[in-house]
């Protein structure tokens, strides 16, 4: 049975070659056909991604607390030893965190908690949405 639908395909193949190639008048030329609509969903896509701000990347949590004066502190503490760096508080119901960073990949999350983990042991990484930059 097996040798048998080989030998349709090889056929089938054959002769869709033989079509394509007996075409001489439209040598070289490739005519696209579409919905006219793919053109607006293009256009609306392009829109969309160009007003983001944001995009999926990494964090370092450093602190999570169901106290807001705990975060605080705790920021104020990063900030002393780390100031260039960016931080972000942010409150998901019922905690406080405490997130560092815009990394792209994960790579330069690790790198970055490299550098701090000897300050804050507990640091992780996260997936979070990123700023873009400049």
């Amino acid at each position: 049975m097996k040798p048998f639908v080989y030998t349709l395909i090889g056929i089938f193949a054959t002769l869709g070659t033989l079509a394509q190639s007996t075409a001489d008048e439209s040598k070289g030329k490739v005519t696209i056909l579409q919905d006219p609509r793919l053109e607006q969903l293009i256009q609306k896509h392009i829109e969309i991604n160009e007003n983001k701000t944001t995009i999926r990347g990494y964090r370092i949590q450093i602190a999570s607390s169901a106290s807001r004066y705990a975060a605080l502190d705790m920021k104020a503490s990063f900030m002393k030893k780390y100031p260039e760096a960016k931080v972000y508080l942010s409150y998901q119901q019922p905690y406080y965190k405490l997130r560092i960073g815009d990394y792209r990949t994960r790579l330069e999350a690790q790198k970055g908690r490299q550098i701090i983990l000897h300050d804050f042991k507990d640091a992780f990484i996260v997936r979070d949405d990123i700023r873009i930059n400049d």
